[in-house]
């Protein structure tokens, strides 16, 4: 019998001997992967705690944490204030019913204040949250020339020229936003010394301005101003938003005098009745705002 050397038996059959080796190979991988998947699905990162209905215990531990929402590499150190289905839990309390319903009120020093829920789970775990960074903001206000009205309402080197016999000047008004902060939604108070010769003052832009009330606590600077109200959405980060401000005189009238602009953060607080809120003031008309800046500015007599 002739034997055929190695590499050059079968010359003919090669490819077929090739295509099998290499699709049972894939067949086995296949085979394989399907396994590990499988395995993988069966395993999750998370313990597979019973539900609520089926738990064996009673209680669970949950623990607390809260992060820069700019930031998120950044902790921050909250003091919480837990609601237990509708009832305050005593202070450092981190032991509740499985199920129980949690309403949070997180508050930070220069940090918005804020509210969550959360279900108690069976095993209980973590609890955790992202809160705003936050400080006073600032505005720009520009005269009807495009001048920036000095920041003072005795007047300055730019003041806003007289508007006269119902005349209305609109002035372009900024909010210049900080970095990993957030301003909060705005209460923006508009007010007028001139009642006699100033008629309504308008506000739009500024990512939405709407007609408000004004804050109880708002006091006007001077007997027989008036003042005028509009919320604003947050500026968050270092952006810039811009608005109009509109300055209006009666009919036959002069507009002149000191104009005063403030901006009130809100955030979450405990009202006086124990509900969990947000805004710039409790039922009583105490001043809850995190933040409040100003800019005002004057009109000159014609």
């Amino acid at each position: 019998m002739k034997l055929t050397p190695v590499g050059k038996a079968g010359k003919g059959n090669t490819g077929l001997y090739i295509f099998g080796t290499v699709a049972c190979l894939l067949l086995v991988a296949a085979v394989i992967g399907i396994y590990s998947q499988t395995a993988y699905e069966s395993e999750p990162d998370t313990p597979d705690y019973p539900d609520i209905g089926s738990c064996p215990d009673s209680t669970a531990t949950v623990s607390w944490g809260a992060v820069n929402a700019l930031s998120q590499g950044s902790s921050v150190t909250t003091d919480e204030t837990v609601k237990v289905d509708g009832g305050i839990a005593a202070s450092g309390t981190t032991s509740y019913s499985v199920g129980a319903e949690l309403e949070i009120l997180w508050n930070a020093s220069n940090y918005l204040d804020k509210i969550t829920t959360y279900t108690v789970p069976c095993g209980g775990g973590p609890i955790t949250t992202d809160i705003y960074a936050t400080d006073d903001m600032s505005f720009r206000i520009f005269n009807s020339n495009g001048q920036l009205l000095t920041n003072d309402a005795a007047g300055g080197a730019t003041n806003q020229t007289a508007l006269g016999s119902g005349g209305s000047k609109n002035l372009k008004i900024y909010i210049d936003g900080t970095d990993k902060q957030s301003s909060g939604d705005l209460v923006i108070v508009a007010e007028h010394t001139n009642t006699t010769g100033c008629d309504k003052i308008t506000l739009s832009g500024l990512g939405g301005a709407s007609s408000a009330s004004v804050p109880e606590f708002y006091t006007v600077t001077a007997a027989g101003s008036k003042a005028y109200a509009w919320d604003v959405p947050a500026v968050i980060g270092a952006q810039t938003v811009e608005g109009t401000l509109g300055v209006k005189a009666k009919s036959g009238q002069v507009c002149s005098g000191a104009i005063y602009v403030t901006a009130y953060s809100a955030q979450a607080f405990q009202d006086t009745d124990g509900s969990f809120v947000v805004g710039v003031e409790d039922a009583d008309g105490t001043s809850k705002a995190e933040d409040d800046w100003d800019y005002d500015f004057y009109v000159d007599a014609a």
